[in-house]
């Protein structure tokens, strides 16, 4: 998460924790996933999502930070145009998730904690 970027009221004291990253304002979320298979790190705190019934809600959680990460690969699909003509498969796979992992930016946490980093499109 990243303090001063959630809508009032959204920030729950247990997404909080004492972890943070290079930045003092950047925190580490107590339901973040963590060990060897993190991949990388994303928003997943506060994050205004669609309500039941209508309008927005503040959410929280690693089904929120899964989005972010796959809109940035789509965008590296969208981008890369050999990507969009080559067949769906495991090289595929590898050379467009180097290309994510190439534009992703620390943000100063643990490998452990962030993987490469932030996804950056």
């Amino acid at each position: 998460g990243r303090r001063g970027t959630c809508p009032a009221g959204s920030l729950e004291v247990s997404d909080d924790s004492p972890i943070c990253g290079s930045d003092a304002d950047d925190f580490f979320a107590e339901f973040s996933n963590s060990g060897s298979g993190v991949s990388f790190a994303a928003p997943g705190v506060g994050i205004l999502s669609t309500a039941p019934g209508g309008g927005y809600c503040p959410k929280s959680g690693t089904s929120m930070a899964a989005p972010v990460v796959t809109g940035v690969t789509a965008r590296v699909i969208a981008r890369c145009t050999p990507f969009l003509a080559s067949g769906r498969n495991e090289t595929r796979t590898l050379q467009i998730m180097a290309v994510v992992r190439k534009a992703a930016r620390s943000l100063g946490f643990a490998f452990c904690l962030e993987g490469d980093g932030l996804p950056m499109a």
